[in-house]
């Protein structure tokens, strides 16, 4: 079974959570106004952190070449055989399933990693 899980900037601390999300609008009981807020939320072992809404990413159930889980929004540089450059993408939900991009090139993340044993997680898009 593959498992479903997200990760999120904590909004007050500004580390990254992990777990399930949550999508919610409640009430914002600290102003007392009864106003209705939208929350971002990362739960993890029932602890609720409010994140901040473009740091959302989904674990997309694969690994990288060091076993690092890669997740919607991070980038992967994948090293190519001298003399060409090595390759930079962005993972991005696309189509229904997750995909690798950069200005040149798009492809179905599981395709790619199957051919690319050098792919490796350097950074992520809200962090590079």
């Amino acid at each position: 079974m593959r498992e479903i899980k997200f990760r999120g900037k904590r909004t007050d601390t500004k580390e990254w959570v992990y777990g399930y999300y949550a999508h919610t609008t409640l009430s914002d009981e600290a102003f007392s106004l009864g106003n209705c807020m939208k929350h971002h939320l990362i739960i993890d072992s029932g602890v609720y952190y409010a994140v901040i809404p473009e740091s959302v990413g989904q674990y997309t159930g694969l690994k990288d070449k060091n076993d690092k889980e890669i997740y919607e929004g991070d980038i992967v540089n994948h090293k190519n055989p001298k003399p060409f450059k090595d390759s930079i993408y962005k993972v991005e939900f696309l189509n229904g399933g997750f995909a690798i991009k950069n200005s040149d090139y798009t492809e179905d993340l599981n395709e790619f990693l199957k051919y690319s044993s050098s792919a490796e997680v350097i950074g992520n898009i809200y962090e590079n």
